[in-house]
């Protein structure tokens, strides 16, 4: 990317970060790293590199790993605070490969239904069948756009990322104890026809000396003011039996794969 870089290594979290902080100020250089799933991540303090020269390196890094590195994706870390209490910003930006074939976001979108996407799905998706994107990454901002949302969008889909995830065990514990007391505000706000889903990508235990992703079965929790209650859907052999799902409920296009349980669902 024509960038000079300090780091540039493979580290879990956000560990070389508080490591090359100091350097990273002095040098100008933005601090460079793979971490344990194999995503690149660039972090940069704001007065140092403005986040919008973060963006273009991760674009720049991004198109050059193109044939090389075809699946990688790069994460954009701008950077607040002083050396030793650096925090990442809510400006964090996803660089992805855009999605090879159609996406549920975009039959949705072709059906003219909302695509709501609040956290970083616009990323993750590429933006692709992306109605309005709101790219928020503190886990009480994301429950309170989530909570307005469901009094203005009539019917489509929110779909939203909540960032509880972190390498302080204390602090996560505080974030999952504030997203279970705020979940019931969610609840409340759900109308007839309405489907919360709770899901995940993957486990982390931040309690676990070794880093990376620990646990690959995730939850699914399912609710609705007229849904079955104590369903077992078992363990499902794919997450694309829940993008079918909701695209079932939404009325859109099958998918060409995975199989929907909303029968399963419905109140006998």
């Amino acid at each position: 990317m024509g960038q000079k870089t300090v780091g540039n290594s493979r580290a879990a979290a956000l560990e070389p970060i508080d490591e090359f902080g100091g350097q990273h100020q002095q040098s100008g250089a933005p601090i460079a790293w793979v971490d344990t799933t194999g995503t690149i991540v660039l972090a940069a303090h704001e007065q140092v590199i403005p986040a919008e020269e973060l963006y273009r390196l991760a674009r720049e890094a991004r198109k050059r790993l193109k044939d090389l590195l075809p699946t990688v994706r790069i994460v954009a870390y701008p950077l607040a605070g002083q050396p030793g209490r650096f925090t990442v910003t809510d400006r964090r930006r996803d660089f992805v490969v855009e999605p090879a074939g159609p996406t549920l976001l975009d039959h949705l979108s072709r059906a003219s239904q909302l695509v709501i996407g609040v956290g970083k799905v616009g990323d993750l998706f590429s933006m692709r069948g992306v109605t309005r994107s709101i790219p928020l990454y503190q886990p009480n901002a994301v429950m309170d756009e989530m909570i307005g949302m469901f009094s203005k969008v009539p019917r489509g889909l929110i779909y939203a990322t909540v960032p509880v995830i972190t390498t302080d065990l204390q602090a996560t514990v505080a974030d999952l104890q504030q997203f279970d007391r705020r979940l019931r505000d969610l609840q409340e706000r759900l109308k007839i026809g309405d489907i919360l889903i709770i899901t995940g990508d993957h486990g982390f235990d931040c309690a676990r000396p070794a880093p990376g992703h620990s646990r690959e079965y995730v939850p699914c929790l399912i609710t609705g003011p007229r849904l079955a209650r104590g369903v077992d859907l078992g363990i499902r052999p794919t997450a694309a039996d829940l993008g079918q799902t909701i695209g079932e409920a939404l009325q859109a296009t099958r998918l060409p794969w995975g199989d929907s349980f909303l029968d399963a669902l419905r109140s006998r």
